[in-house]
């Protein structure tokens, strides 16, 4: 996270390992942030498996990204009001296309994720 937005560099999980080479923009500058603002671009995925005797390679490919905010608005959750970048995210590799939506409130994060989740409790003012 910095002046240049939010660059997402992998995650992992209990049972996984996925790496993005170059780290895939979440999130551009919040100044950029404005309905139909897009950005994009392309990474190399690596997927490892992590088992008791360590990493296993699993997959690797090339993953395009395409990001669009569709609307700005102020949303109720569980942990507050907040007001959200509601934000069409597409992904893309050689097999399939995935097309997700999450809401992004700058200084705060996902508010929804791309899973459905929603921000139940916060930490902060």
């Amino acid at each position: 996270m910095g002046p240049f937005g939010v660059r997402l560099l992998g995650f992992q999980d209990p049972s996984a390992r996925v790496a993005f080479t170059p780290p895939l923009l979440e999130y551009p500058p919040e100044a950029l942030l404005a309905v139909g603002y897009r950005w994009g671009g392309a990474t190399e995925v690596r997927v490892e498996l992590l088992t008791p005797s360590g990493r296993e390679p699993l997959a690797q490919g090339r993953l395009s990204y395409q990001m669009e905010v569709l609307e700005e608005r102020e949303v109720q959750v569980p942990a507050g009001t907040f007001r959200v970048f509601r934000i069409r995210q597409s992904y893309q590799d050689a097999r399939s296309q995935d097309v997700r939506e999450v809401w992004f409130a700058p200084r705060v994060g996902e508010v929804r994720t791309r899973e459905g989740r929603i921000l139940v409790e916060r930490n902060f003012r």
